[in-house]
């Protein structure tokens, strides 16, 4: 019998595995090449040809992933990592009620929105502790940024806006 969920990379090789099981099956996976990270309790990460490289420490399985510069962010229920995916060394991580976080682009920060709806800048050198709140006026459920902008979604309407960094 075959498992409850699966993830696949397709090639021009075929199809091969990345993961299998019954266990919390992946909710996010990002391609970044040449990695391929699969989100599941203990994200793997990936070459393109299919081949492990490496698995992270996780606790749940990833909502989101997000990579910039070297770096990638895994955001779970309650719990954002931030990772360099070349050698698997944890650069910091972070506990709270996070609805969403994206990376900047440069990878130095985290852009963390929470269940209170207060955003948080976080600095990466500085292991995801403390940062700066940016003024969100209400409960943000997404967002994405170019460094220069947040662009969020908002529970309340307008439901779209944009926020200068």
């Amino acid at each position: 019998p075959s498992p409850p969920a699966a993830a696949w990379l397709r090639g021009e090789s075929g199809a091969r595995t990345l993961w299998a099981g019954a266990d919390v099956p992946p909710l996010a996976v990002f391609l970044d090449p040449p990695l391929v990270t699969v989100g599941h309790r203990n994200p793997d990460i990936h070459g393109t040809d299919g081949s492990l490289l490496r698995t992270l420490d996780g606790v749940t399985s990833a909502q989101r992933i997000d990579a910039h510069a070297g770096r990638l962010l895994v955001v779970e229920a309650g719990l954002l990592s931030v990772w360099d995916p070349l050698s698997g060394s944890m650069l910091g991580r972070v506990a709270g009620g996070w609805t969403d976080a994206c990376l900047t682009p440069d990878g130095e920060s985290v852009l963390a929105a929470d269940m209170a709806g207060t955003v948080r800048r976080l600095s990466v050198a500085g292991g995801l502790v403390g940062g700066s709140e940016i003024p969100a006026d209400g409960p943000v459920i997404g967002g994405a940024t170019d460094g220069q902008v947040l662009f969020a979604s908002f529970a309340r309407m307008p439901a779209l806006r944009v926020r200068v960094l």
